[in-house]
């Protein structure tokens, strides 16, 4: 089973291949070097949360649709033990930010499967 990290960014790589963005304006459009966005594509590196935010952002999404994953059978997953390694050890301020993210996602989801 892939990784948040690889599910995460081949979301990422979809969505600049959608907006028809070279890795080197993507990289410019959310301030990064271009050199960090094929690592971040191939799931080796984990963008920080304010990375995450700018990334969202410049595709018009809400940050929390970036976390989720259409599978092969077409339900939704979000992988828990990943994400939760991911931020371990983050500020208050990004876990406040995070807990008002996992509400969105609950909220978007409560009226899925109906």
């Amino acid at each position: 089973m892939p990784t948040l990290n690889k599910k995460l960014g081949e979301k990422i790589k979809k969505l600049r291949h959608d907006a028809h963005l070279t890795q080197e304006a993507f990289a410019q459009r959310i301030n990064v070097h271009p050199s960090f966005i094929g690592p971040i594509e191939k799931g080796l590196k984990s963008p920080s949360l304010a990375t995450l935010e700018r990334i969202a952002e410049s595709f018009d999404t809400p940050l929390y649709k970036l976390f989720l994953f259409e599978e092969k059978d077409g339900a939704t997953e979000v992988y828990s033990k990943e994400f939760s390694r991911l931020i371990s050890g983050r500020p208050k301020k990004e876990w406040d930010l995070l807990l008002k993210i996992t509400k969105d996602v609950i909220n978007v989801c409560s009226g899925c499967g109906k």
